[in-house]
């Protein structure tokens, strides 16, 4: 009997010994009662690495600055880089009225970016509005005139000269380096850089969204548009100013200002700007043909429905009463396969050549209608404006 009683007391006193062997460790882990030990252990230093981006953007910007311009007017104006900033409390606040920027603040439109060493720069044309003369502020401190060149209202692109002195020194301009927007990529790093006041840079990264058009210019309503559309915050303080890849180039302007906090931004993408640059400087405003139509890509099941094979050319979705392509008899479902001999694979080919046509010019364009192929004639004209 009692060695049973024994067996059943075995599981009791190991279990007794664990729980004893377990608070006398507890006890030696302890730390000392006093008043450091409430102050958590110093957290070892963290790098945080991105995939395929810089360490920095310090070097970009620093070699761009002295191609970067202030824009101003000669009185104050309405809007510009001001809106960024905290609203003041009136003209009596005497923080503000100290404040040795408070002039350039309330004459300041935006930024721009020297192109050649003869004073052309890009900016946006819609910072410059109705401003009469307008200066710029160089890097340096110097001020000059400026002479609005051209403006192209489909792209939202001005060339503006700046006027050198013709007496002293000769001015030596730094032009920014331009790059290659066909071949951003989505997920391309990008910086949008602009100088508000003439004093520093205002600069803004982030991720390539959509790098827009390549060669031409997309027809969608309301106009022109294929802008190169990112999370780099453009907004008042760097519109008109350069968006620049990690080398330092300058692939786009910044034309979309937001000061609200929306996650897409835009810019003109550089490679369209070489398009139009050498119109604006001869003639100061580009004019382009007008078909009059609305056009959106050919699905492949609309191809089969349609006996047209394989998915290709531009299908039309709208034509506008008297433009054109009404007087030649286009119509709506019809699908434009060539332009003036050149074939149209995809819908936004179709927007290309039409945009380089010369308005007034007889084109013949083919197109499929009731399982069969046509040819109209029809005059293009100026794109209304």
């Amino acid at each position: 009997m009692q060695g049973v009683l024994s067996r059943q007391r075995i599981p009791a006193l190991a279990a007794a010994c664990l729980v004893a062997l377990t608070a006398c460790r507890a006890r030696q882990v302890e730390p000392k009662s006093n008043h450091n030990s409430q102050i958590p252990p110093q957290p070892a230093p963290v790098k945080i690495l991105y995939p395929a981006a810089p360490g920095s953007f310090v070097r970009v910007v620093a070699r761009l600055r002295p191609s970067l311009i202030n824009l101003h007017a000669r009185s104050p104006v309405a809007g510009g880089p001001a809106t960024t900033l905290p609203p003041r409390r009136g003209a009596d606040d005497p923080f503000y009225a100290a404040s040795p920027l408070r002039d350039r603040v309330e004459k300041s439109l935006g930024s721009a970016v020297i192109l050649d060493r003869q004073g052309h720069a890009l900016t946006s044309m819609a910072i410059l509005g109705q401003s009469a003369e307008i200066r710029a502020r160089l890097h340096d401190g110097r001020i000059l005139p400026v002479k609005l060149v051209g403006r192209d209202v489909d792209t939202g692109i001005a060339v503006i000269r700046l006027v050198l002195p013709k007496t002293g020194k000769p001015l030596v301009l730094t032009p920014a380096p331009l790059g290659d927007s066909a071949q951003l990529r989505p997920g391309d790093w990008v910086v949008a850089v602009g100088d508000p006041f003439g004093t520093a840079p205002y600069v803004s990264a982030g991720l390539v969204s959509s790098p827009g058009a390549s060669k031409g210019l997309t027809l969608t309503h309301p106009g022109y548009f294929s802008f190169i559309s990112t999370d780099a915050r453009i907004n008042a303080a760097n519109v008109g100013g350069p968006l620049i890849n990690t080398s330092g180039e300058v692939v786009g302007i910044n034309v979309m200002a937001d000061d609200r906090q929306r996650a897409m931004s835009f810019a003109v993408p550089i490679n369209l700007i070489r398009h139009v640059l050498p119109t604006l400087l001869k003639h100061g405003r580009v004019t382009r043909s007008w078909l009059g139509i609305y056009v959106k890509p050919v699905t492949t099941a609309q191809a089969t429905k349609i006996g047209l094979g394989k998915a290709r050319g531009a299908l039309v979705s709208e034509v506008i009463a008297g433009g054109p392509a009404a007087r030649a008899g286009v119509r709506v479902g019809d699908v434009i396969l060539r332009f003036d001999g050149k074939a149209v694979i995809r819908h936004q080919d179709l927007a290309y050549a039409t945009a380089r046509a010369m308005s007034g010019k007889t084109v013949l364009v083919k197109l499929w209608r009731q399982s069969r192929e046509h040819v109209v004639s029809l005059r293009l004209q100026r794109k209304p404006q």
